[in-house]
């Protein structure tokens, strides 16, 4: 019996150690940028630190990301549209794309972002990313431990890059962006209108594309799971004792679960559309 106490009370004192030490590694703040990047790389810890990161940690995950990143990539972009004749004198800011209807949280595990242009008082329209996405991709490298020198790398190398933070170069006419996620109004210009998918779910309205939103979640799954294939194709190649065999596999899981994921939002969303069109009989 006492053998079986002390077993017992052996076994609560590991599992408490294990929760302290759990929770003192969730709740250490970031301290560089090379630490928030190694998180960025992998959409899972990203994902996790998302969901069950403590305010701390989260808060110098996003500080350091905003300030280190984002913000001086940001900056030369809208310096390089503002110089474009176009838009001088004009305000120019960019602005991350969100889905429509979901929480605006700090930690996203991607980033699609947009330029604006302001051509009236309050009428904001969006410039196409053939004026900006190569700035956006070369100073974002600059500032992500790109392998070579930004300046002199391929467009191409530099999108590859991106990739690997899932950062995207964004206006309505990408694949990306269908008819119903849109914020913009069928006329010219921005207007920061509630998208129709929205009104969708609520059964205010119908779809204006289904095969547009059906297109669109499909390549979201779809380029996922090409890319875990691709992996593993090249890991079918490999010796079993190939050194990197190991970070090759955590790969093609990691985008594996980011396929499923999205697999999941596509599920939900067709479900919630559903109970949309079944309110408006």
């Amino acid at each position: 019996m006492i053998g079986m106490l002390k077993g017992f009370l052996t076994a609560i004192v590991i599992l408490l150690c294990g929760l302290l030490v759990f929770g003192s590694v969730h709740a250490q703040r970031f301290e560089t940028l090379e630490e928030v990047l190694d998180v960025f790389r992998d959409s899972r810890s990203t994902r996790d630190l998302k969901v069950a990161g403590s305010f701390e940690r989260q808060f110098s995950y996003v500080q350091l990301l905003e300030s280190q990143v984002y913000q001086p990539v940001d900056q030369a972009v809208i310096e390089h549209v503002a110089a474009n004749p176009e838009y001088q004198g004009k305000r120019v800011m960019t602005h991350d794309f969100r889905t429509p209807g979901s929480d605006a949280i700090s930690v996203n595990t991607d980033r699609d972002v947009r330029v604006l242009v302001e051509v009236e008082p309050n009428r904001w329209v969006e410039v196409p990313t053939n004026q900006w996405e190569d700035v956006y991709y070369r100073e974002f490298a600059q500032r992500t431990g790109f392998a070579g020198n930004p300046t002199q790398a391929s467009t191409a190398d530099l999108q590859r890059h991106a990739e690997q933070y899932r950062q995207l170069a964004t206006d309505r006419h990408h694949i990306e962006a269908g008819l119903d996620y849109t914020d913009q109004g069928r006329r010219v210009g921005f207007a920061q209108e509630t998208p129709n998918i929205v009104r969708a779910k609520r059964g205010e309205a119908l779809l204006i594309d289904p095969q547009g939103l059906s297109l669109m979640y499909y390549e979201k799954s779809m380029d996922q799971f090409r890319r875990a294939d691709a992996i593993d194709q090249v890991i079918r190649t490999m010796d079993a004792a190939d050194p990197t065999r190991t970070s090759l596999e955590s790969r093609k899981d990691m985008f594996l679960t980011e396929g499923t994921v999205q697999t999941k939002k596509a599920a939900n969303t067709l479900l919630a559309l559903r109970q949309g069109y079944a309110r408006q009989g």
